[in-house]
């Protein structure tokens, strides 16, 4: 954010970790970066996934910087990413359909104008929807066939 609170975005490092993604070479290579541009006292949010390196990491991070004298919080400056977390809902949803139809070999009964419908719409309800049923008019189709 600028002086006329225009917001600014830039990418300062994207780089390949060529060792496991233990917290300990996570932080080792963060705090490389922060250095390098000599921003430890600027970092605001850290935006990770929900695996438990990145929250041993994130607890690291916060230890090293306020030994520092930097305030940082763990808790308040940590942003979970909302697109993994959908992929993660998105996939235990499809394994409970998966065990419904195949414990129950569920079937749908939609008439074309219902189908049409859902297929032209687009929010994520009805997307979730859609794949919903797709899936079960291939397992119709293989119980069939």
């Amino acid at each position: 954010m600028n002086a006329a609170f225009q917001y600014h975005e830039h990418l300062i490092e994207f780089t390949f970790l060529e060792v496991e993604h233990t917290d300990h070479h996570l932080m080792q290579k963060l705090f490389k970066i922060l250095n390098i541009y000599n921003i430890k006292n600027k970092l605001f949010d850290v935006v990770t996934d929900n695996a438990s390196n990145n929250d041993t990491l994130k607890k690291k991070l916060e230890r090293m910087l306020n030994q520092r004298d930097i305030s940082w919080n763990k808790a308040q400056n940590s942003i979970s990413c909302m697109i993994h977390i959908i992929n993660l809902v998105t996939q235990e949803f499809i394994k409970a359909i998966e065990l419904k139809t195949l414990n129950d070999n569920l079937a749908v009964s939609l008439n074309n104008d219902q189908v049409e419908n859902i297929i032209t719409s687009n929010d994520l309800y009805t997307i979730v929807k859609k794949i919903f049923i797709k899936m079960i008019m291939q397992k119709d189709n293989a119980f069939t066939n």
